[in-house]
């Protein structure tokens, strides 16, 4: 699946927001990619990030399911 779509399942099934369209959810995702500075194409595909943009595609996601709490301890060094 797409970045855009990895991401969009987090908000669809990380069971803190109401139901959701999937335009709404798209938006939510596209929010979060911002927030994290991942900056990739809608059709961008995961392979073909480097392992700075995996990480923050793993942020991204994380924050996507709009968790009351995150830990995190240097997310972006890997």
């Amino acid at each position: 699946i797409s970045v855009v779509e990895n991401v969009t399942a987090g908000v669809l099934f990380g069971g803190h927001y109401p139901a959701h369209s999937d335009q709404e959810a798209k938006q939510e995702a596209l929010r979060c990619m911002d927030f994290v500075g991942l900056e990739v194409g809608e059709e961008a595909m995961p392979s073909e990030l480097g392992v700075a943009g995996l990480r923050r595609l793993e942020l991204a996601r994380a924050l996507a399911t709009r968790p009351r709490l995150l830990l995190l301890d240097e997310v972006i060094s890997g």
